[in-house]
């Protein structure tokens, strides 16, 4: 059994797993405020939804409320603070590495190893583009 990477629209199990515990501390109290946009929308459109159909939205409409907010909270952690956490990650490590390879002492030994790592790639580059 080979290892197979997780597809880009696959969530963390542990995003998804704090979506769905955080999702319900948020969405309790904000469903107090939600309801009263609810049930005006229920009465103003009753006539053309049908009784069945409003007493099913007004069932269904906390859950959908819960799902929402679990998928803001997905989206958020997934696609804001993740990204953002390892950009400023990168950025710090990146800072780490060139501190210690042009260190003053050296006299620029680091600007000639950053020349050769340079020209090895530019002659990769060169390689991969011919036919």
């Amino acid at each position: 059994m080979s290892y197979q990477p997780p597809s880009p629209n696959q969530s963390n199990d542990f995003v998804v797993l704090v979506a769905l515990v955080g999702g319900i501390y948020a969405s309790v109290p904000l469903w107090e405020y939600v309801k009263p946009l609810i049930q005006q929308f229920l009465h103003a459109y009753q006539h053309s939804l049908g009784p069945g159909m409003t007493g099913f939205l007004d069932l269904v409409s906390p859950l959908a409320l819960y799902a929402l907010v679990v998928a803001l909270i997905v989206g958020l952690l997934e696609g804001v603070l993740f990204p953002m956490i390892r950009q400023i990650f990168a950025e710090w490590s990146f800072g780490r590495w060139l501190k210690v390879i042009f260190k003053p002492s050296e006299g620029g030994a680091g600007w000639s190893l950053l020349g050769v790592i340079f020209v090895v790639l530019l002659i990769i580059g060169a390689l991969s583009d011919s036919p």
